[in-house]
């Protein structure tokens, strides 16, 4: 047995570790025969299954196996998702890499769910299929191209099944309780010995917080509960405004970019942020160490090739060969020049000054002193204080309020109690990703009072749509995971 060095956290012998776990070695040979693995595989598998004997509810179960897999264990392994079973036929995503709660709204994830509830009826082993098989649908299916786009190139579906004798099966029989969906960028193997084991640790895990279906007992309603339940039943057909809360932020309405008119360093940035600066101002100039040595380099060859040229052209009158010579001489001059006035106009862009009167909006000097920048990369933006608009951010749960000049109401982080009146203009043609990786549509509003707002609050926009029921309002979002559960 070998001995543990002075910084290794656990030793590992042939049969267990000093933790008590099974070792690496204990677990190669209760894998099947074959290929041997590599040690470096088996001892993340058990750490692996070390994090899901640690868990101590259902919720941190599925966080645990859907960020605990990384590609170390699983070559080329790039994103898991957990579907857990709801009923006998259907599966519902709960988990998934890299996000806290995954968007079961959007018209992909639900085609992807539909696809993994159809596997799922057939399913009894790993299966390794290609993203187009699992999402069989048409081409011009847009749904399905959607789907497509978001996930890897090859997938493997792993059943969870409760083996204990007293699952939800009969007794002795194992039962489906879940599906795991592991993307890869390449085919994995669908008789990996990892793969099995993995589905069978996180089988046994699942199984450990199953929930065995209850039965209701029959409820006798009261002369008062029958009487609440008719005053509850006359409260939710009161007609209330439809309204959204979105993210908000005062942008500018329409700044001047500021970008970089050459490629190089920036040794200075002569404008604070969120200053004003007047037309023709210094913003901020480039290291010109290397341009001015271009340019001196330049200058030295257009008078070589003038003096040169110069030469020839004087010889030209007795020496033949010197009137050859002088075309070539003339041209060559004439590329020297170019080159200079080219050399020229780079160093006198070293500097660059405002085209316009307005406030300079960046975020910090420092983030762009001694940084390389590419020409046309933005620096920052010079807009008119008095000019702004509004910029919210819509879930795309809340998809039907995107009608034009719907009315809003903004409620400023330090003005709780003081709202701001508004509309719509614009919104957003599809969905974009938001710095918190979030899908939205993104709207443009106007606002009524802009007299003591400034570029750069934020707050939280109230967005105002038709009347509905108060049921509906209360429960739009119940009657949204029942259209996803039950279909459209």
């Amino acid at each position: 047995m070998n001995r543990p060095s002075p910084s290794s956290n656990f030793a590992i012998d042939d049969q267990t570790t000093s933790c008590g776990e099974a070792s690496p070695a204990a677990i190669a040979a209760s894998l099947p025969q074959g290929r041997p693995l590599p040690s470096s595989r088996l001892a993340e598998l058990l750490r692996f299954e070390g994090l899901l004997r640690e868990a101590q509810s259902d919720d941190q179960l599925g966080i645990t196996i859907t960020t605990a897999l990384n590609s170390k264990l699983l070559p080329g392994l790039q994103r898991a998702l957990l579907f857990g079973r709801e009923r006998s036929d259907k599966f519902r995503l709960q988990h998934a890499s890299y996000v806290t709660r995954p968007d079961r709204d959007s018209l992909p994830m639900q085609r992807l769910e539909r696809a993994v509830c159809s596997q799922a009826r057939s399913l009894s082993e790993i299966a390794v299929l290609a993203a187009d098989e699992l999402l069989a649908a048409r081409s011009d299916d847009d749904a399905h191209c959607q789907a497509r786009s978001l996930i890897c190139p090859f997938v493997a579906l792993l059943p969870l099944v409760d083996r204990r004798p007293s699952g939800r099966g009969k007794a002795g029989e194992a039962s489906l309780i879940g599906v795991l969906l592991l993307e890869f960028d390449r085919a994995p193997g669908s008789h990996d010995p990892i793969l099995q084991r993995i589905a069978g640790a996180c089988g046994h895990a699942l199984s450990l917080f199953g929930k065995t279906p209850s039965v209701f007992a029959s409820i006798r309603l009261s002369r008062l509960a029958t009487s609440g339940l008719i005053a509850i039943v006359l409260l939710g057909v009161i007609p209330v405004p439809l309204s959204a809360l979105a993210p908000a932020e005062i942008v500018a309405a329409d700044p001047f970019i500021v970008a970089a008119p050459i490629d190089g360093i920036i040794r200075t940035v002569n404008v604070a942020p969120n200053s004003l600066v007047a037309k023709d101002d210094l913003l901020f100039t480039y290291d010109d160490t290397e341009l001015a040595g271009r340019q001196a380099i330049a200058r030295e060859a257009l008078a070589v090739a003038a003096a040169r040229e110069q030469r020839l052209r004087q010889a030209a009158f007795s020496d033949p060969a010197a009137r050859r010579e002088l075309a070539e001489a003339d041209a060559l001059r004439r590329v020297a020049e170019a080159e200079f006035r080219q050399a020229e106009g780079r160093l006198s862009r070293t500097q660059v000054r405002a085209a316009q009167e307005g406030v300079a909006l960046f975020a910090r000097p420092d983030q762009w002193i001694g940084k390389p920048v590419s020409t046309g990369e933005r620096i920052m933006e010079i807009a008119d204080p008095d000019s702004m608009r509004l910029r919210a951010e819509l879930p795309i749960g809340d998809a039907g309020l995107l009608a034009n000049r719907q009315p809003l109401r903004l409620f400023l982080e330090g003005r709780p109690f003081d709202p701001v009146g508004g509309r719509i203009v614009s919104a957003g043609y599809r969905a974009e990703v938001t710095p918190d990786n979030r899908l939205a549509y993104i709207l443009t509003g106007e606002l009524n009072e802009t007299d003591a707002l400034r570029i750069g609050m934020r707050g939280t926009v109230q967005i105002m749509g038709d009347r509905v029921s108060l049921a509906y309002y209360l429960f739009r979002r119940p009657i949204a995971a029942l259209r996803q559960r039950f279909g459209r």
